[in-house]
């Protein structure tokens, strides 16, 4: 029996040269941080399909030709201890998507982020290190 403490949910990470498509989360969870665009998985959906639906949903951008990229369990340390969510995340990328960038549903912002700026910025928890592995999904398609 599956446990329903697990949120199901799902993220795309898109590349444009050395740039990565980040939203700026508008709600919680994480409000006010950059992320990959994504978010939970509803009832009778594939985590493709809901990933497809939130990048359009929160970017306006349509994306076909998804690559799974990795499972996830986002986490946080605090006081040295590491204390994982309950979302289970699965990450995908793809070389096809349109060209209308616009943010919307839940996302203030949405927009094309050098790969040499991700530091700079105030990301989710563990954002480098899915789109670093995403882009090496990306380079290796190239």
């Amino acid at each position: 029996m599956p446990d329903n403490s697990i949120i199901q949910a799902t993220s795309v990470a898109l590349f444009d040269d050395e740039r990565v498509l980040l939203i700026l989360r508008g709600r919680e969870p994480l409000k006010g941080l950059w992320s990959l665009p994504g978010g939970r998985v509803e009832a009778g959906e594939t985590h493709e399909q809901a990933a497809i639906r939130e990048i359009l949903e929160e970017t306006g951008l349509r994306v076909s030709n998804l690559m799974f990229v990795q499972e996830f369990i986002p986490f946080h340390m605090k006081d040295g201890v590491k204390i994982e969510s309950n979302f289970r995340l699965e990450v995908f990328t793809s070389l096809h998507f349109s060209e209308n960038l616009r943010a919307g549903d839940d996302a203030e912002d949405a927009r094309w982020v050098a790969m040499s700026e991700l530091a700079s910025l105030p990301l989710t928890p563990q954002a480098e290190v899915i789109i670093a592995r995403a882009h090496g999904v990306i380079l290796t398609q190239s």
